[in-house]
């Protein structure tokens, strides 16, 4: 207990005579043996004062001054005062835990600082917890659900990985319970094909199916083997085969997403194949042609069996009757590389040549002509047209005059046009074609020679009547030199005519042709192996020097190996790489890779040349070739 005496401002002649009577009571006060019961420290048992006749020392909160005379009396009573000091600034009691001190009474103040639930230490809550919660430290938690079991497969395999339906063979499987309980009912197990690998879709096909009868403990492994047989209408192909446990659900387990697994190694139906392809709708979009002209087909093919077909052929026909055959005349045919899935089908249009016959003629296809296709049926793979097509000849004669152009002096590079008069000399229009133009180094033009560019002539050409067919092309990159300028009419021959051998001519003057100063010099070699196998990388450096006084463009070269320091035909090509453009006195260190070829070990030299296939125009070609002056050694 505290206690407060009066400081020696405070004396006064009376009080002094207090204070000696106060000595004289405690003197006969003996130890007291604690508060009655239903009375604790809090209460102020014996709080000390100077109290009256009533008190030798204190007071409590309940009692009052009956020995007024001697004390201060009823003025410094703590009664009705739970805390805080009297009137006569005494300390009459002080407050719990979570208590504060109001007007002498001792208030409690509510806690539920960061408490969703929970007692708030005022005889009151600060929340209460939604169903399937309590309340933990003030904080609302869920519920922990109850024990449950947890079903999987443990390892599934089936002996044969590649079957027919119908046949047989052993399946291996585990049933687990990771859980913590029992299983409380019996439950299935579903084996099944799939082209997936999802449980429980359209593309499912069951296999075998077990109402599982056996409690199943937690932590207990159950290994199975069993007999299942391929249903046998299994289409062929590529499948997943998979185990599942307790499809219906019938167990309610604590992880419903382990259920079920795949043999690993995947699984194959291979039987007798179930494919029947079958043409329909062929049509030839034009009913009038020509020997020889581009004519577009259409006809569609369906695979009316479940398996699919890989890659195919149709023949394209015409006949002298409605039973079109691979006996009668072909057109061309097609190939569908990509195969027919089952039960599909696709519409194809085809571009062939008329082929070379006159008269009225149907036209009709012919799916698989060769056989290779086995099929359920091979009585249903032809079909034909109902109008039938007529075919004839063209009276035409495309002959060409003389080859001409704006100028016979130029240089590589320089735009300039050529021209060539082309005449029909047949009894039919002609169909429109083309002419090309070529220099050539003589008086013969053929396709061989250096094409310059292909003019159209963009339309039909009546019989008897000129045409000129002109356009303007770039002169070719070719040597400083002399050359023929020559023209083809109808170079691809797509126009039959009656006399394929006069659509060439020749101009009367030769073009004088200067090409640029270029020259490709090989300047050295760097790198190699040092040492290495064939299939090795190894890193090449070659030095190319341009002495012209023009840029070249991007050039070809070719690495080989070489026995002795000269290349020559006996030597092996490692690899050929296009390098960029070298300009005018300029000299490029050319880095790049390449693999050792196969060759027997021993030492080898780096052999290079420059443009193999002399497709820059240079004004000296002796010096494209060189060698490493080190060689490796190949093991």
């Amino acid at each position: 207990m505290t206690r407060k005496t009066l400081s020696s401002r405070a004396r006064t002649p009376w009080a002094a005579a207090i204070l000696a009577l106060g000595a004289g009571l405690f003197a006969a006060c003996t130890a007291d043996p604690g508060p009655p019961s239903g009375i604790d420290d809090d209460e102020n048992w014996g709080t000390g004062g100077t109290g009256g006749a009533g008190g030798a020392g204190g007071s409590t909160s309940s009692s009052s001054s009956a020995g007024g005379s001697g004390g201060m009396g009823g003025a410094c009573s703590c009664e009705g005062i739970a805390c805080g000091e009297n009137a006569c600034g005494q300390l009459c009691g002080t407050c719990p835990t979570q208590h504060v001190c109001m007007a002498g009474q001792c208030v409690c103040t509510p806690n539920c600082e960061g408490k969703a639930c929970g007692y708030n230490g005022c005889g009151a809550t600060c929340g209460s917890c939604g169903a399937g919660e309590f309340c933990d430290a003030g904080t609302c938690v869920a519920e922990p659900p109850p024990p449950k079991p947890d079903l999987k497969p443990g390892y599934f395999y089936i002996d044969d990985h590649t079957m027919s339906p119908g046949h047989k063979s052993d399946i291996h499987f585990s049933i687990k319970n990771e859980g913590v309980v029992d299983t409380d009912f019996s439950f299935d197990i579903v084996v099944v094909l799939s082209k997936n690998t999802v449980f429980g879709d359209a593309d499912d096909v069951e296999v075998w199916s077990w109402h599982y009868p056996y409690l199943t403990p937690p932590g207990q492994t159950a290994p199975w083997k069993t007999t299942v047989t391929i249903p046998a209408g299994v289409y062929n192909g590529n499948y997943n085969l998979g185990i599942y446990v307790d499809p219906g659900n019938i167990i309610d387990e604590s992880d419903e997403s382990n259920n079920g697994r795949f043999d690993t190694q995947g699984f194959k139906i291979e039987g007798s194949p179930n494919a029947d392809l079958r043409p329909s709708a062929a049509a030839a979009e034009q009913s009038d042609v020509y020997p020889g002209q581009m004519a577009n087909y259409t006809f569609t093919v369906e695979n009316l069996g479940p398996d699919p077909v890989p890659s195919f052929k149709v023949g394209l026909y015409h006949s002298t009757d409605a039973d079109v055959t691979s006996s009668d005349t072909l057109i061309c045919k097609h190939t569908d590389s990509n195969g027919l899935s089952g039960l599909a089908s696709e519409t194809y249009v085809v571009t062939c040549p008329v082929p070379n016959l006159e008269g009225s003629y149907h036209f009709g296809v012919v799916v698989d002509p060769d056989l290779v296709v086995k099929e359920t049926d091979e009585t249903n793979n032809n079909t034909s047209a109902a109008a039938q097509v007529a075919i004839t000849p063209l009276d035409v004669d495309l002959q060409i005059g003389a080859a001409a152009t704006g100028d016979f002096t130029v240089d590589t590079g320089q735009q300039v046009t050529f021209s060539a008069t082309v005449t029909n000399s047949g009894t039919k229009t002609s169909p429109p074609f083309n002419v090309a133009f070529y220099y050539s180094t003589d008086a013969t033009i053929s396709p061989l020679d250096i094409k310059i560019c292909e003019a159209a002539s963009g339309q039909s050409l009546p019989p008897n009547q000129p045409l000129v067919v002109q356009k303007t092309c770039e002169v070719p990159l070719l040597p400083t030199d002399s050359y023929f300028l020559g023209a083809i009419v109808d170079p691809a021959n797509q126009v039959p005519e009656t006399n394929e051998g006069n659509n060439t001519a020749t101009a009367a003057t030769p073009v004088s042709l200067t090409a640029p100063h270029m020259d490709l010099v090989f300047d050295g070699y760097y790198g190699g192996a040092g040492t290495g196998h064939p299939g090795d990388t190894a890193t090449h450096h070659v030095l190319v020097k341009n002495p012209g006084t023009a840029p070249v463009p991007p050039f070809e070269v070719s690495l080989y190996y070489s026995l002795n320091m000269q290349l020559s035909l006996d030597d092996t090509l490692a690899c050929t790489i296009l390098f960029d453009s070298i300009g005018p006195q300029q000299t490029l260190d050319y880095s790049f890779q390449c693999k050792i070829p196969e060759i027997p070990a021993g030492a080898y030299y780096k052999a290079v040349r420059l443009d193999p296939g002399n497709e820059v125009p240079e004004t000296d070609e002796t010096n494209n070739t060189g060698a490493s002056t080190t060689y490796d050694v190949i093991f």
